[in-house]
């Protein structure tokens, strides 16, 4: 029996989502900002809707990229792949989504071989300025390998490689998150690379790619924002600092700060062997590059997470101190002591052991008793306390880090130095500090 809407409020609200199926060419916005191409809805034998084909370097046709039906994929069917291609050497063939832009992304794509005599596999392709500058992550079942790459005027460079054994005729997941400068790379759930670069820094399209005659299927391809949220700290939120604590940082500007020397200065012992010329002219460099990467707004101290570490202008020999911070998805930094790394700070849900731990101490301990971090998108608390080589770290209340010896990085065979200056580090990523309070302590006390 027909059913007979009495609701026009209804259908009228079963009518648009209808449509949205129909026309939301082929890439649909989900919950959380996340856009997904299942292909389902675009026409068999077609380019999807919303993408162009383009390819690097190429000297004869170009590929053949199409919807088609593969039964055996992840979805309901329908999938998009290069299904005819004649191109050989270092012929590259995209599609590329055209009305897309993002800078901190994370990317998944299902891929599934076809053929190809000198390549097979792919991948997905992100930060896209043309079709000449881009980044890829790729699989070959035949060298049996996952590699990340970036693009570059045409030119290929490999990042970071990784051996895979995956059955080429099967459906594989590739997912890939880019934050600032930093490249995580996943296969099959398998966290495989991990790569600093900033060789693109802007916005730019997402797409697929393969090589010379590799046919390849792909589905679901996800494209999702890394929003590196925070919470703002108001100024009615700061705190006073504790009693006998002087203030580090005034919430207005960068007083009492300087930059860290480019590396390999960055290393306490070779700076202090700079002639006081050399080194001044070095500290206005650092100086220069620091104010166009640290900045205060809204009363915090915010890293843009493309420029390089922070120092303070004082050395501190033993001492004590507060500092708050926050830190987003997949972010990474630390709080070096006396110039030397480091109490660390990343985000737990890629390190369950969590922050505040010395991590580059070799023979002590590096890892945190417990994990204390509070969820990204929150601020956390840290208390620092360091005599002689020996550190103590407190997160939130909780106590992560008893006496244990700092090692020396720069110098292992040296006890840690007597005095340096605390170093807030760049590591690729955004990070927010605020409420950074440092009392001296008398060795006689």
């Amino acid at each position: 029996m027909m059913k007979v809407f009495h609701n026009t409020h209804l259908v009228l609200v079963w009518i648009i989502a209808a449509l949205a199926v129909v026309f939301c060419l082929g890439g649909c916005v989900t919950g959380g900002g996340e856009t997904e191409w299942s292909f389902d809805t675009d026409d068999l034998g077609a380019v999807p809707r919303g993408w162009e084909v383009a390819e690097t370097a190429g000297v004869g046709k170009t590929a053949q990229w199409q919807v088609i039906r593969d039964d055996s994929a992840p979805g309901t069917g329908s999938v998009v792949a290069v299904t005819k291609t004649e191109n050989s050497g270092h012929t590259f063939n995209l599609l590329i989504a055209t009305q897309t832009q993002y800078t901190d992304v994370e990317v998944e794509v299902k891929v599934k071989a076809i053929s190809g005599k000198a390549d097979q596999g792919g991948g997905p392709i992100w930060r896209v300025i043309d079709a000449d500058n881009y980044y890829i992550a790729r699989w070959n079942p035949l060298e049996n390998n996952f590699r990340v790459y970036y693009v570059k005027d045409g030119s290929r460079k490999q990042l970071a490689s990784a051996d895979v054994d995956a059955a080429a005729d099967a459906w594989h997941e590739i997912e890939i998150v880019h934050v600032g400068n930093r490249i995580t790379a996943e296969f099959d759930d398998e966290k495989l690379l991990d790569i600093e670069d900033a060789t693109f820094t802007e916005a730019g399209k997402v797409g697929l790619w393969t090589k010379a005659d590799a046919a390849t299927a792909f589905d679901d391809f996800e494209v999702e924002k890394e929003t590196v949220g925070r919470t703002v700290l108001n100024k009615s939120l700061t705190k006073a600092a504790p009693k006998g604590f002087s203030v580090a940082f005034n919430g207005e500007d960068l007083s009492g700060w300087k930059g860290v020397l480019l590396p390999p200065y960055d290393n306490p012992v070779k700076r202090a062997a700079l002639d006081t010329g050399k080194r001044t002219e070095l500290q206005a460099a650092a100086d220069e590059h620091m104010h166009k990467h640290w900045s205060v707004a809204d009363g915090v101290l915010v890293f843009d997470g493309k420029g390089f570490s922070l120092s303070t202008a004082e050395d501190y020999g033993d001492f004590e101190m507060f500092v708050d911070w926050e830190i987003g998805p997949h972010g990474d930094s630390g709080i070096y002591l006396r110039g030397s790394p480091q109490v660390q700070i990343w985000d737990p849900a890629d390190r369950p052991e969590g922050s505040g731990g010395l991590f580059n101490n070799k023979k002590n301990p590096s890892k945190p008793l417990v994990c204390a971090d509070k969820p990204i998108g929150q601020w956390n608390t840290f208390y620092i306390k360091m005599v002689g080589e020996r550190v103590t770290v407190d997160l939130n209340g909780k106590r992560i880090v008893e006496s244990v010896i700092l090692e020396n990085y720069w110098d292992r065979k040296q006890s840690i130095f007597p005095a340096g200056p605390i170093e807030l580090q760049c590591h690729g990523h955004k990070i927010w500090f605020n409420n950074i309070f440092i009392r001296r302590i008398n060795p006689k006390s």
